[in-house]
């Protein structure tokens, strides 16, 4: 939901109602932090032709800072040692930092966190910058049953 307040601000409390065709909720602002929600269903829609997700509707713009970003596996890949890189690319799919924002971070159940490696986390993009997700077991076999949401924070 979302107004417009006294000041001419506009507000924007829960969760976006929005969904595009990626699964990706629209930007959702809690006061001047913006946050991006990319649902991850390979239990529903199977594992796509190519596991190397761009997710054009997540852009980051250049000269935002990326505060943090989380994957939340609700239900683990059908492999336990299935990882996946989560990183930033351009428009295209030409990478900018594969694993900038989460890296080899395992796809069993559980919240998982950045760590300070992670070099993009606390940084300014130089450029508009999209989210890319990059498992690393590109099979239905070793992905199916994967249910997760991605979220990442910027301002």
């Amino acid at each position: 939901m979302a107004y417009k307040d006294a000041f001419g601000m506009d507000v924007t409390y829960g969760v976006g109602e929005a969904v595009d065709k990626n699964g990706v909720v629209d930007v959702t602002h809690f006061g001047a932090i913006k946050q991006i929600q990319q649902v991850i269903d390979f239990d529903k829609d199977g594992v796509p032709s190519t596991t190397n997700l761009t997710i054009r509707s997540s852009k980051i713009p250049a000269g935002s800072a990326i505060l943090n970003a989380r994957l939340v596996v609700l239900k683990a890949a059908a492999t336990a040692a299935t990882t996946v890189d989560v990183g930033t690319c351009k428009l295209d799919g030409t990478a900018i930092d594969a694993d900038g924002l989460l890296d080899g971070v395992a796809l069993s159940a559980g919240v998982k966190d950045p760590v300070a490696s992670e070099a993009l986390i606390g940084t300014v993009v130089t450029e508009d910058s999209y989210i890319s997700v990059a498992p690393s077991a590109t099979t239905a076999a070793a992905l199916g049953g994967l249910y997760a949401v991605l979220v990442v924070e910027y301002v």
